[in-house]
C-alpha cells in the first residue's frame, strides 16, 4: 500500500507552509523510495483523527508529527527507512540532543517571526494561507494558528511585536475612557502640524 504524507500547502516558494510538513517531505525523500509514497498537499488537519499536519497514512494507520512519523517509519520499514542507521551510539545520541534543543527552539522563532509580528503576519502568512485554504477554512484557521503561536510565546516577553494587538488595546482603553467621561493625556489624539501653522511659528519667531 502507497502511503500518504498530509501537509500544509506550499508558500514562500517552498513545497510547504509548515517547518515540520517541509521535514517530513526531506526525510521521506531521502528514505522511502518513491513509488512507496505520495504527497498530499490537504492544507487540513481535520483529516487526521489528531487534527494535526503532517499526517503519515498508511490504510486505516495515521501518525502526526515529523518526530512520530521518522519513528513509525522505522519501524514500520524494519530499520530499512532509517537516516540513522550508519550512525554509532554516540553519534545517535547527538543527534538526538541537537534535535531536540532544534524543535524547543525553532519553533518560537517561526512563531515570532510568522505570528507574532503583526506586519509579518498580515502582510504575508495570513494571505498565503488564505490561498492555499479553502472556505471557510481560509477565515478560521489562520487566527487560531495566530492566537496559538502567541500563547506558546507569551513567556518570552515580546508581545511588543504584536503592533496590531497592542493598537487595539489602545482603542479600547480609549474607548473605555469615553465612555467613563475621563481621557488620560497620553490618550488624546494631539493636533498634527499643518503648513499653516508651521507658518505661523515661523512668523512668531
Amino acid at each position: 500500500m502507497v502511503l500518504e504524507l498530509h501537509i500544509w500547502g506550499p508558500a514562500f516558494s517552498l513545497p510547504s507552509i509548515d517547518a515540520q510538513c517541509l521535514a517530513a517531505i526531506t526525510y521521506l525523500s531521502l528514505t522511502v523510495p518513491k513509488d512507496a509514497w505520495v504527497l498530499v498537499a490537504s492544507s487540513d488537519p481535520s483529516v487526521s483523527p489528531t487534527c494535526e499536519l503532517p499526517a503519515l497514512r498508511n490504510g486505516s494507520t495515521w501518525v502526526s508529527r515529523f518526530r512520530n512519523i521518522v519513528d513509525y517509519l522505522r519501524q514500520y520499514s524494519n530499520g530499512d527507512w532509517d537516516l540513522d542507521q550508519g550512525l554509532s551510539g554516540i553519534e545517535k545520541a547527538d543527534n538526538t540532543a541537537f534535535s531536540a534543543f532544534l524543535e524547543s527552539r525553532a519553533q518560537s522563532l517561526l512563531d515570532l517571526s510568522l505570528y507574532v509580528t503583526s506586519q509579518n503576519y498580515y502582510n504575508c502568512t495570513s494571505p498565503s494561507y488564505g490561498a492555499i485554504l479553502q472556505w471557510p477554512n481560509q477565515w478560521i484557521l489562520p487566527p487560531k494558528l495566530h492566537s496559538a503561536a502567541k500563547t506558546r510565546t507569551e513567556h518570552l516577553g515580546l508581545s511588543s511585536l504584536d503592533i496590531q494587538a497592542i493598537e487595539d488595546q489602545r482603542k479600547r482603553d480609549h474607548s473605555a475612557a469615553v465612555a467613563a467621561g475621563q481621557i488620560p493625556k497620553n490618550l488624546i489624539p494631539q493636533p498634527r502640524d499643518t503648513v499653516s501653522s508651521l507658518l505661523g511659528k515661523t512668523a512668531q519667531q
